[in-house]
């Protein structure tokens, strides 16, 4: 044998390295009590968070959202005249029941487009003092029970107003993905003309929606045409 070299392992019958004592035990490093501690408060602050963040509701959230519904509603009520609309806000969610029923056309497009273009207005006109409480909408709901079935059944099957409009943009021009983006940016355009052609109608609805929590076709009506105000809108 070399100098120098360690002799090989023994080998078992078998022509392996003998097998370690099954019996001997496992060292283990003992739990250091204070990571166990920091670990145990980190776990206690991310519960925290989610139970805050479960019922958490960002300043103004409720007048921006009234503004967003109500851009829908007017853009519905100004471009196609159904016969049958409304919304509601909550302080934790809102909707639009405008009938769509998906985007077909620009103006669709544009009805959906006018939602987060009418969000501007929440920043440049302050909300009403007053709003609904939060038991409101359950009674609005059991004195218009049809209106509130139809827009759940939508809440329930909704598609986010981006996702539509995206497909909308795509829609017969999927192998062009160049033409997509323009036609998106092109219907914002418009849509924020729209808005600012109809502030006012807008901000009627939207402070009627934040103060009552719900408002239909008749509030919508009345917002579009109120006594001592000017009822000419535009595209």
């Amino acid at each position: 044998m070399a100098a120098g070299r360690e002799p090989p392992p023994a080998l078992s019958p078998e022509g392996l390295p003998p097998a370690p004592d099954a019996e001997a035990p496992v060292a283990e490093a003992p739990l250091d009590a204070a990571e166990a501690a920091a670990d145990a408060a980190m776990i206690a602050r991310v519960d925290g968070y989610l139970a805050w963040a479960a019922t958490y509701t960002p300043p103004g959230w409720r007048w921006t959202v009234s503004c967003h519904e109500a851009g829908h509603l007017a853009a519905e009520k100004i471009l196609k005249r159904p016969r049958s609309i409304g919304a509601y806000v909550t302080d934790r969610q809102g909707g639009a029941y405008v009938g769509t029923g998906g985007c077909d056309g620009f103006l669709d497009a544009m009805v959906l487009a006018a939602g987060r273009a009418a969000e501007r207005l929440a920043a440049e006109t302050p909300p009403p003092p007053d709003m609904a409480p939060p038991d409101k909408v359950e009674s609005l709901r059991a004195l218009s029970p049809e209106t509130f079935a139809e827009m759940e059944r939508e809440d329930r099957h909704a598609v986010q107003d981006d996702v539509q409009l995206a497909r909308w943009a795509i829609r017969g021009i999927e192998s062009e993905p160049t033409r997509w983006e323009p036609l998106v940016r092109w219907v914002r355009r418009e849509a924020e003309r729209f808005v600012a052609n109809n502030a006012g109608f807008i901000i009627r609805v939207a402070q009627h929606l934040y103060v009552h929590g719900f408002i239909g076709s008749e509030d919508v009506e009345t917002a579009l045409h109120p006594a001592g105000h000017s009822t000419t809108q535009g595209v």
